[in-house]
């Protein structure tokens, strides 16, 4: 009897192991199934502004193929907030230059490792950092290596409160300024203009006035709502930037702030609140006099005693001259300007951005406009698209340049 129980057991630990392995193997197999992410791209089907990138090869094939290990967007999201200094590089320098603008207020605007030599041709590749980011963040260093090996020479500008940096720093301390402070404007591309003027005629045009290298423009996340402000402004009489892309860019903010509240059970939404509280409470000695003249606002106490992203964004809304956060969120929506964009745009999604969603792309609007492309991949979560663990790095930096360089010419 104790004989045949033992080959029970045996033959039980045997099938066990045998389930086990096929277990694993679907696993695998599905795993495998579901690693490779073709970008599927809208546009003008007519369009000829966009014929060099649709004909670039570089840029067509590229597929997404994202980590075993981060088959889901809550592991990629984990991965891209713990593990962020792993995709810092040490070779990285910047060097630092502060631009002034004509009404007040400042705005840092670093170089990657070298400043543009007169002696050479190569493009700029201008890059602004997300509302949380800013030169330091793991996508940014990303980006900053393959702008490198493709031959640009990479800038960051940063806006206003949008980077940790403190508003005693970006406004000057001129009385009148003051009484108009703000932190940013997402519906306006005042934030990009002057600083972009300045870059482009000290670096961009020789002592003739003549064209010496063509600039880029690469924004991530909320950065790319006011690029796509400006170059709508700016509609067919922009001159300075060639082609441009966006990562992660909401275009109907008041629907894409609807998957914001559910993202992880609401914490996402809660992490950008007190991010945003951080900015007030750092800044509430220079804030506070306009918000009690203008608004009959007590600032400290009002930080006392709120920390969610709505009471903040209506802070800024009430600093930008509107009246609630429904009309800010409507108004702020670069919907509003992608039909009147008319230099290459190309704006990058993944379906399971958990933090924008992907119901406020407007795929007409996008389609009807000839210089609108935009990409989307199953996953790849909000801006992360990250390939490997082991060495990290972020997939979105391919397609958004080498759609840019498909746009490139020597001068």
């Amino acid at each position: 009897m104790q004989i045949f129980e033992g080959i029970l057991d045996t033959a039980s630990n045997h099938i066990f192991l045998v389930i086990s392995l096929l277990i694993l193997l679907v696993i695998l197999i599905w795993l495998k199934a579901i690693q490779v992410n073709e970008m599927k791209l809208y546009h003008d089907l007519e369009s000829t502004h966009l014929f060099p990138a649709l004909q670039n090869q570089n840029f067509r094939v590229l597929k997404y193929k994202q980590s075993y290990l981060l088959f889901h967007r809550l592991l990629q999201s984990l991965f891209h907030a713990l593990f962020e200094r792993c995709f810092r590089d040490s070779s990285i320098r910047f060097i630092n230059e502060i631009f002034e603008f004509r009404e007040g207020g400042t705005v840092a605007i670093d170089w990657v490792n070298v400043l543009p030599s007169m002696d050479d041709h190569k493009p700029l590749l201008i890059i602004s950092p997300g509302f949380s980011g800013d030169k330091t963040s793991a996508y940014m260093y990303c980006i900053y290596k393959k702008a490198i090996n493709d031959g640009y020479y990479p800038v960051v500008i940063s806006f206003e409160g949008s980077s940790g940096r403190p508003l005693s720093v970006i406004l000057t301390l001129s009385f009148k300024y003051l009484q108009h402070p703000r932190i940013y404007k997402g519906w306006s591309g005042e934030d990009i203009q002057e600083p972009l003027e300045y870059i482009y005629e000290r670096y961009c045009i020789d002592q003739k006035g003549e064209r010496i290298r063509q600039v880029f423009f690469l924004a991530i996340s909320f950065s790319g709502t006011i690029l796509t402000h400006y170059l709508g402004k700016e509609g067919s009489e922009h001159k300075i930037i060639t082609a441009a892309a966006s990562v992660g860019t909401q275009q109907r903010q008041w629907i894409s702030n609807i998957t914001l509240k559910k993202s992880f059970c609401g914490q996402t939404k809660k992490i950008f609140g007190l991010q945003l509280r951080s900015i007030f409470a750092e800044n509430v000695d220079m804030l506070q006099d306009h918000f009690e003249t203008e608004h009959n606002i007590d600032l400290p106490y009002y930080i006392q005693q709120n920390r969610g992203i709505d009471q903040y964004t209506l802070l800024i809304a009430k600093m930008n001259g509107f009246e609630d956060m429904d009309e800010y969120y409507y108004r702020v929506s670069m919907i509003h300007s992608i039909p009147k964009v008319r230099v290459p745009m190309f704006y990058i999604y993944a379906r399971d951005d958990p933090v924008i969603g992907y119901d406020h792309i407007d795929f007409e609007a996008c389609q009807q406009n000839p210089y609108v492309l935009v990409g989307l991949t199953k996953r790849g979560a909000h801006v992360c698209h990250v390939e490997s663990v082991i060495k990290p790095s972020m997939w979105f930096a391919k397609p958004a340049i080498e759609f840019l360089n498909s746009f490139r010419v020597d001068y």
